[in-house]
């Protein structure tokens, strides 16, 4: 079985500031991968560079085969490879609805498949869908959300 998602002697700088040294790792289909470390030890560079937001110095990135090394994250996106941030990442000013269509984006133009995620989520996160016409910045964040480390 071949990687999914490859990354091979990746290296990246910010200017003169290398963050990213010979970083490989590949992942296969239907695996599940969580990238561990402390703060400024390169995961979200690395990711970044993974999703076509910032270009390696050195190494290869492929998808699907594909070698996708340098290919903007737009294209990529049309791939359905795109990074979604975490925390605080949702529009809180829209509902949770438009939250969940602005996900969709990438695969707008397939619509079995858009409408199989967003039941996916909604089965996953039942208490989503009676909220879909709320406001996402109603919804808790959790224990680390924004508003809870305020109130400390």
């Amino acid at each position: 079985m071949s990687a999914l998602l490859s990354m091979q002697g990746i290296d990246f700088s910010y200017g003169h500031l290398q963050v990213l040294f010979g970083v490989s790792f590949h992942v296969d289909p239907g695996e599940a991968v969580g990238l561990l470390g402390t703060n400024g030890a390169g995961k979200s560079t690395l990711l970044r560079v993974l999703a076509g937001l910032e270009r390696p110095s050195a190494g290869t990135v492929t998808f699907d085969g594909r070698d996708i090394t340098g290919v903007p994250a737009e294209a990529l996106g049309a791939q359905g490879l795109v990074l979604i941030t975490g925390g605080r990442a949702g529009f809180v000013d829209m509902t949770v609805e438009e939250n969940l269509q602005m996900q969709g984006l990438a695969i707008r133009h397939r619509p079995a498949l858009l409408k199989a995620r967003r039941d996916k989520v909604l089965t996953k996160f039942p208490q989503l869908a009676q909220r879909l016409h709320q406001p996402a910045g109603r919804l808790s964040g959790g224990s680390n959300s924004s508003s809870r480390s305020r109130k400390r």
